[in-house]
């Protein structure tokens, strides 16, 4: 019987090793996923930080072009106006 008890011993003391080790193997994989989650968290807010100035660039882009059109079709006014004035004047 004495036998049984150490044998019983022994096979709860290698599960008890076998258990501690897949629990090291366990904190380390989730620790590299802690991680990886992490880095992905922080890439995603710099492609969101990207995209925002981006954005803001397209609409002061937009802003610039809708001045440069106004100034264009000004410009073309005053042409026409000119051309008007000059027509006037018989050479």
């Amino acid at each position: 019987m004495g036998n049984q008890y150490y044998d019983d011993a022994e096979f709860v003391a290698n599960m008890s090793e076998e258990i501690a080790s897949m629990s090291e193997e366990l904190t380390a994989t989730i620790h590299e996923i802690t991680n990886a989650v992490q880095n992905t968290a922080e890439i995603a807010q710099k492609s969101s930080e990207n995209a925002e100035t981006i954005k803001d660039s397209v609409s002061e882009t937009t802003i610039e072009i809708e001045q440069l059109a106004k100034a264009a079709e000004q410009q073309a006014l005053l042409a026409e106006k000119l051309n008007e004035v000059v027509n006037k004047f018989k050479i």
